[in-house]
């Protein structure tokens, strides 16, 4: 790093002023936001057009096992590369709050660097870890829940079903529940890595892990108080073609913002001083 980072955090993060700063951080930065979007939200729309027509033309697919097969692999193959978009558009966030925009001004068309490679990786090794806990949750106890979803999804109110088919699905909702409260405390516990990435720094999940300690639920307050007016207004305009994903850009850079933001707090991270260039012969006064 620009100095020896300490082994544990500084000082405890202030949660309003880590809301306050989150917030500015996107606000301050709201003219760079376009060029930063461009690219990565292309991206988005292009594997989401490629997605859905993927599964149209995939709706009646025949029974057979290789079939499913290279349905899977397809499928899993567009999974991974919706990832591509965010990874560009979160390390270019990342570093224009750790950085500034005069040092690090978004580009239109970003070139593919190792710190994008870092950041794609580490996306998709958390989200992986989200979902195998998600699929032993939905074998446990998706069978005694699929009567009251299969209901749901035939449009009958919840009056009208049955309290035993209500009850079957109460296990599987309070384990994804808890699952989602504590997959949520681990992200937050292990976030530091995403800013240390994007600065090209040499930090792992270990050094997240020690300078976030005592910081979790601090971490959670303010990430809920961040996001809530984003779903709120996103609640709001649902079903407007690509707004729901302009919306969930301006999240992923608020909560960009949050973590960079208690990165430097909890860490003292300050960038290393740009180094002067060297003159070029023709530029030099030999007097």
């Amino acid at each position: 790093m620009s100095h020896i980072p300490p082994q544990q955090a500084l000082r405890g993060l202030p949660i309003g002023e880590t809301f306050s700063k989150a917030y500015r951080s996107l606000f301050d930065n709201l003219r760079h936001f376009p060029k930063a979007l461009f690219f990565p939200i292309l991206l988005s729309i292009g594997l989401s057009i490629a997605f859905s027509g993927f599964i149209f033309t995939n709706d009646s697919l025949p029974d057979t096992g290789g079939a499913e097969l290279g349905f899977s692999l397809e499928f899993l193959a567009l999974q991974l590369l919706s990832a591509v978009p965010y990874a560009l558009f979160t390390t270019a966030w990342h570093r224009l709050v750790l950085f500034g925009a005069d040092q690090e001004p978004p580009s239109l068309m970003p070139h593919w660097h190792r710190r994008h490679t870092r950041m794609l990786l580490t996306l998709l090794a958390v989200n992986i870890a989200w979902a195998l806990p998600v699929f032993g949750i939905l074998a446990i106890w998706y069978p005694a829940a699929e009567p009251y979803f299969n209901a749901v999804l035939a449009g009958t109110t919840p009056d009208q079903i049955d309290p035993q088919v209500a009850a079957g699905a109460l296990p599987l909702l309070g384990a994804m529940s808890v699952w989602g409260f504590l997959a949520l405390f681990l992200f937050l516990r292990i976030s530091f890595v995403f800013p240390a990435i994007a600065a090209d720094e040499s930090y792992g999940v270990g050094d997240a892990w020690r300078h976030t300690r005592g910081q979790g639920f601090r971490l959670i307050v303010v990430f809920f108080a961040i996001s809530l007016p984003v779903f709120f207004v996103s609640a709001l305009l649902v079903g407007l073609p690509f707004v729901s994903l302009v919306i969930n850009y301006l999240l992923i850079a608020l909560w960009t913002g949050l973590f960079s933001t208690a990165f430097r707090h909890s860490t003292g991270w300050i960038p290393d001083a740009p180094t002067a260039p060297v003159p070029w012969d023709g530029d030099r006064d030999d007097g």
